[in-house]
C-alpha cells in the first residue's frame, strides 16, 4: 500500500496560468526543494482545420518528438508520456527540452490556446527519500494529455480553455507512505505551501494505491460480500408514504425509497420548498452531520468507530423540483452503495420532509445491518485516513 496526501490550491487570478510554472519553480528553489523534471501535455481540438499544431511546431520545433497524432479529425496531443510507455518508465520531458516547454507554457492562452493544458513538476523531494516510481491505479495507463492514472510526488498545474482567468488551481501530491500504522508527517510542508502560495488549500484528501496482493484480497472480499448484500437488499422491503398534509392535487401512487422505481404525479402549481430544511429535520439526532451545499448538492456524513464513512446525499438541479438522493458506506478499500429509488418531485414542503426522512431512515437501517459485516471482510480503515 502506498499513501498520498493530495492538496488543491486555487491561486485564482493572483497568478496567471502562463506564469504559474515559473512561480512554482521559484517557490521550490526558495525552499531548497529539488525535483526530477517537467512533465506536460497539451491537447488541441479544431472544428475545421488544424492550424494550431503547425503554428506551435513552427515556434517550437523541439516539441515534434512529443507530438502524438490522434485518430480523431483535427485533434492532436503533445505529451511527455512516451508512446511505448510501460509501468516504471520516466514520464517527464528530456532535460534539454525543459526551457522550450516553459516558453510554450508562457504562450497560453495567447497565441496558443489548447483545449486542455497540463504541466507538472515531477519527483519533488518533499522528504529526504522518495519513491520515484509512480503508483499506478489498477487497470489504467497514462492518457495522452495528462498523467492522471498514477500518483507520485509532484505539483500539477492544469487548465481547460473555458476555465477563465479567475480559476487557476494547482494540485500538490505528497507521498506519506511509512508504516501501516503511521504516515510521514507533512505538517511543515503544508505550512510552507500555505505561506508561499498565499492561500489555504481548497480541499485535501488521502489517496491510497493498493499493491497487487491487497487488490486480490479486496476482490475476494467483494465476492464474499456480494451475496450478503443481495440478500439484504431483498429483505429491506420497499416503503410507501403519502404525506399527511399533502394537498388533494398531489397524488403519490407509490413512493419506493428502498429499492425499486417511483411513480409520482406532480402538482400543477408548486410552493416554495426548502430541501435544506427537510434534510436538517431528517438527520436530527442521527449522528449525521450536514457537510456542505454546492450547486444544489447536499451531503450528510458520519464516521463510525471503525473509521468507515456513512454518507447520505441529496441533489436538486437548478430551476428544478426533482430531488434525487443516494447513500453509501466507504472504507479506504471499499465502497458499498445503498440502493435507492431515482428521485421524487418535491412540489410541497411536506413531500420534501417525508422524502428526506424516509431516505435517511432506509439508509440508517442498511448501515446498521452492514457495519459488522463490512468490518469482518474489509477490516478497519486506519486512523490516519482522514475523510474529506
Amino acid at each position: 500500500m502506498r499513501v498520498f496526501q493530495v492538496y488543491y490550491f486555487d491561486l485564482k487570478d493572483r497568478v496567471l496560468f502562463k506564469d504559474t510554472l515559473p512561480f512554482v519553480e521559484a517557490w521550490l528553489a526558495g525552499q531548497g526543494i529539488a525535483y526530477g523534471g517537467v512533465a506536460f501535455g497539451m491537447q488541441f481540438v479544431n472544428w475545421e482545420e488544424d492550424r494550431d499544431t503547425p503554428r506551435l511546431l513552427a515556434s517550437f520545433p523541439q516539441l515534434e518528438k512529443y507530438h502524438r497524432a490522434k485518430a480523431e479529425k483535427n485533434c492532436s496531443d503533445f505529451t511527455s508520456v512516451p508512446p511505448n510507455w510501460a509501468p516504471g518508465m520516466i514520464m517527464h520531458a528530456l532535460k534539454e527540452d525543459e526551457d522550450v516547454i516553459r516558453q510554450a507554457a508562457a504562450k497560453i492562452p495567447r497565441p496558443f490556446n489548447p483545449l486542455f493544458n497540463y504541466f507538472a513538476l515531477d519527483d519533488v523531494q518533499w522528504f529526504p527519500k522518495i519513491n520515484t516510481i509512480p503508483a499506478l491505479y489498477a487497470d489504467h495507463t497514462p492518457g495522452a494529455s495528462g498523467l492522471y492514472p498514477h500518483l507520485s510526488n509532484r505539483i500539477e498545474m492544469s487548465k481547460a480553455f473555458q476555465s477563465g482567468k479567475k480559476y487557476n488551481e494547482i494540485e500538490v501530491i505528497i507521498e506519506r507512505t511509512n508504516t501501516p500504522e503511521e504516515l510521514l508527517d507533512d505538517t511543515a510542508i503544508l505550512e510552507k505551501l500555505i505561506a508561499g502560495l498565499g492561500t489555504k488549500p481548497r480541499y485535501g484528501a488521502v489517496q491510497i494505491v493498493s499493491s497487487e496482493e491487497e487488490r486480490r484480497e479486496t476482490e475476494a472480499a467483494d465476492v464474499a460480500v456480494a451475496p450478503i448484500l443481495e440478500a439484504l437488499w431483498t429483505e429491506l422491503k420497499p416503503r410507501e408514504a403519502v404525506p399527511k398534509d399533502a394537498p388533494p392535487a398531489y397524488h403519490i401512487a407509490r413512493m419506493d425509497l428502498g429499492l425499486g422505481e417511483m411513480n409520482v404525479m406532480s402538482l400543477v402549481q408548486g410552493e416554495p420548498v426548502s430541501p435544506k430544511k427537510a434534510i436538517f429535520k431528517a438527520i436530527k439526532g442521527t449522528g449525521l452531520q450536514y457537510k456542505y451545499k454546492h450547486g444544489g448538492f447536499y451531503e450528510c456524513v458520519k464516521v463510525n468507530r471503525h473509521n468507515h464513512k456513512f454518507e447520505v446525499s441529496f441533489s436538486l438541479k437548478p430551476m428544478s423540483r426533482y430531488l434525487t438522493f443516494g447513500a453509501s458506506i466507504s472504507g479506504c478499500n471499499f465502497r458499498v452503495g445503498i440502493p435507492m429509488a431515482h428521485g421524487v418531485d418535491i412540489m410541497h414542503q411536506s413531500v420534501a420532509d417525508e422524502t428526506a426522512r424516509l431516505v435517511v431512515d432506509a439508509a440508517l437501517q442498511a448501515q446498521a445491518r452492514l457495519e459488522n459485516i463490512l468490518l469482518q471482510h474489509y477490516g478497519r480503515t486506519p486512523d490516519w485516513y482522514n475523510w474529506p
